[in-house]
């Protein structure tokens, strides 16, 4: 597929088609490391791990002064299977 380069800013862009990132399974804002081999410009999305992603949320944490309060989610009302009766015997 034939793409082209443009101007932004100082730098220079590549726009990629619809279908190339829905293929891969990418949005704006993905990240990728870029390198040139024999030549060419590789692209490769970086794709975060579970564990990496929970590497940088305890960073993140850490940098914003450590001990904040856990957020409170408010879920509404139980309905159907969930109510339950702290009555039951079960």
């Amino acid at each position: 597929m034939r793409v082209h380069l443009a101007r932004w800013g100082n730098s220079a862009a590549v726009r990629l088609p619809k279908a190339m990132t829905d293929e891969l399974g990418l949005s704006p804002g993905a990240s990728f490391d870029a390198v040139i081999e024999n030549g060419e410009i590789r692209l490769r999305p970086v794709r975060r791990r579970s564990e990496d992603h929970l590497r940088s949320m305890i960073e993140e944490e850490r940098r914003l002064g450590g001990e904040a309060e856990p957020a409170t989610i408010d879920w509404g009302e139980d309905r159907g299977g969930e109510i339950i009766d702290d009555r039951d015997p079960r």
